[in-house]
């Protein structure tokens, strides 16, 4: 039972449906709640512009590089809260994730694993994107991505 459940889990963290059947502000809509179960973090999430004409698969991109950034959380017992920032205009969708914390205990730990974070930003690099991990203005970790999007002429 515990296997299956793993098994479960990595198979939804490899590709979130909710993010490709109902778009980004969905997806991104349950990591409050699952972040602050399994970590105690308060995570807000702010989106603006054309969030809804993202297209599938940049959302499930978007989606994992937030859920990559927030994995891990409970290493650092003065994170306390998170924020996730997403913008979009005509051509491109921006998404801040950022964390509390000092910047060098965030970049030495287990949770900013280089395989998850090779894996999300290769699959943002291959998206026609690019994502940086660097210190947040008021300390801590942020981790930006931004993804060209192509929408249908209206």
């Amino acid at each position: 039972s515990s296997a299956m459940d793993e098994i479960m889990n990595v198979s939804y963290s490899l590709h979130s449906r909710v993010a490709v059947d109902l778009g980004l502000e969905a997806a991104l809509g349950t990591l409050p709640r699952r972040v602050g179960d399994r970590y105690g973090v308060d995570v807000k999430v702010d989106m603006s512009g054309h969030i809804l004409a993202i297209p599938p698969e940049a959302a499930a991109t978007l989606y994992r590089v937030a859920e990559e950034a927030l994995r891990g959380l409970d290493v650092h017992p003065d994170e306390k809260s998170a924020t996730v920032v997403v913008s979009s205009t005509d051509e491109t969708v921006r998404m801040e994730v950022t964390r509390g914390g000092s910047m060098s205990d965030l970049t030495q730990t287990a949770d900013l694993s280089p395989l998850g974070i090779a894996v999300v930003k290769n699959r943002v690099l291959l998206a026609g994107g690019d994502m940086t991990i660097d210190a947040a203005p008021n300390g801590g970790m942020r981790v930006t991505a931004q993804l060209r999007v192509l929408r249908a002429a209206s």
